[in-house]
This record gives structure tokens, sequence and C-alpha cells, in this order.
């Protein structure tokens, strides 16, 4: 909570308080994420690195990363008409590559950084930027909701020329 509180006040001025913390607990996902931990502790010969890194979302679809864990975004634009993923917010469509209703192509220069993939910041202040549709409250007040998410590996910084549009197009999986 100190390392959340510290990375304040936001890009939008205002200096949040937390209002409760909740363990999420899926049995599927840790497994997975003990399975990936075995794995890279095998190939690199030594116990992988953990860390605590904090992710924004559309506050509307937490539930759906408690179930199913961060996945990287579609290519396709989420349709109003989709029952899974329509009235949402959304940039990206959470449904599989068969939705009938989801079918235009999504271009992620509109709105992600580096290309399309999950994001995570080691301050709470950038995970921020990524919160939308925020839950509104009686007093006017807006409520986000953040993930703290525990990360297994090495971080991959993007530098140099990989920087620029021209050079964001599908980039593959870089778990290295």
């Amino acid at each position: 909570m100190d390392k959340f509180m510290q990375s304040t006040p936001f890009h939008d001025g205002g200096h949040p308080y937390v209002v409760a913390i909740h363990a999420v607990q899926n049995d599927t996902l840790a497994k997975l994420h003990e399975e990936y931990r075995a794995y890279l502790r095998n190939k690199n010969k030594e116990e992988p690195s953990v860390r605590e890194l904090y992710h924004g979302t559309n506050n509307k679809i937490v539930d759906v990363l408690f179930k199913h864990g961060l996945q990287p975004p579609s290519d396709f634009q989420a349709s109003d008409r989709c029952p899974v993923s329509g009235g949402k917010g959304l940039c990206t469509s959470l449904c599989n590559n068969d939705c009938k209703h989801c079918v235009e192509r999504h271009y992620w220069d509109k709105c992600h950084m580096f290309g399309l993939g999950i994001y995570l910041a080691d301050l709470s202040q950038k995970s921020h930027r990524y919160c939308s549709q925020p839950e509104l409250l009686p007093n006017g007040r807006r409520r986000f909701r953040m993930v703290l998410c525990s990360v297994l590996g090495r971080a991959l910084e993007v530098a140099g020329h990989l920087k620029y549009k021209e050079a964001m197009h599908d980039v593959c999986n870089v778990r290295a």
C-alpha cells in the first residue's frame, strides 16, 4: 500500500484513497503461475524473479481478468451488438476470433503505446492512465479499480527504433 500511495498524484491531479483491498484466489491461474515458475526455473537453472506490478484496465472487465487472467488484446474491435464485449467501452473484443459481431479490425496505434500487448507498470501512477469506465458514486466521485499482479521473469524495455510506430506490428511472444 505504501508503494501505491508513493506514486501519487496521478496524471489527472487526483490523490487517490484506498477504499478496499481484495485478494483474489483463482486455483487455475495459480496452477498456471506455478507451472510457469517451474518452467523458468528449469530453463534458467535458477529461481525466476517475482515482481508485483500494477495493471490498469477497463473497470467493467475486472471480473473477467480475475477469472481468465491477463490476455493479449484482440485484433478486433468490440461491437456494441456483441453480448460478451458490447456496452463496456472496450477498444478490443473479449471474444474468440469466431464472434459474428466483433469483426472490425482494431489498429493498435489508436490506443496502445507500444502495440497490442499486456501493459504492467512498477508505479500505480502509470497504470492509472489505463483505467477506464469508473464506477460513478452518488456523491459524484469516481471509483477506479486496479489490479496488482505477481509477475515472473525479466522485464522487457522497448528501446531505440522499436519505439517508433513503423516498428510496431504483430510482435511475437517475447518470453525469453
